[in-house]
Order: C-alpha cells, then structure tokens, then sequence
C-alpha cells in the first residue's frame, strides 16, 4: 500500500517536471521567434527603410509577447512561426530585386 502512494506521487512529480520543461521549451523557442523577427523588424527599418514593414513587426512581436504571458502558447507559437517565416522570405526578395536593379 505504501508503495503504492510512493509510486503513485513519483509519477505525479514527474509529470509536473515533464509539463515545466515542455512550458519552458516552448516559451524559449516562442522568445527565440521573437528574436529573430525583431532583428528582421530592425533591418527593415534601418536598412531598408521600410517603417511599414517595422510596424508589422513590432505588431506581431506585440501578439506573440502577449500570447506567451498569457501562456496562450499556440496564438504565440503561431504568430511567431508566420513572423519569421514571413520575415525571411520577404528579406529574400528583397535581397533578390535589390541585387536585379543594381545590375
């Protein structure tokens, strides 16, 4: 019996240490997104002069901040996902057509 609830409270210990390192992973990587989107934001704006671009940035880095506070993990995990991939595809272009014009 008392290795029972032995057993039994083991297991409940594991699996909150199990759901604290998923929750830490996926805020990490969530805060990782965030990251690179800024720095993508910062391009956009001091590089290539796009503040419409930067305003999109800092809207979507707001959505995904907020996202991860209230730990509504798949809006975060989502916006941040679109964010970058968004951002690096349009820096891509970008590096494409600028290339094309200047010969």
């Amino acid at each position: 019996m008392a290795d029972s609830k032995h057993y039994k409270g083991s297991r409940v210990e594991l699996e909150e240490q199990s759901h604290t390192y998923a929750s830490f992973m996926r805020l990490f990587w969530i805060g990782a997104l965030v990251f690179v989107a800024s720095v993508f934001g910062l391009v956009a704006v001091l590089v290539w002069h796009w503040p419409v671009l930067g305003a999109i940035v800092a809207f979507c880095s707001a959505v995904v901040a907020l996202g991860a506070f209230f730990r509504i993990e798949t809006l975060a995990i989502f916006w941040g996902t679109l964010l970058t991939a968004g951002h690096i595809i349009v820096g891509w272009l970008v590096l494409v057509f600028t290339s094309m014009m200047h010969g």
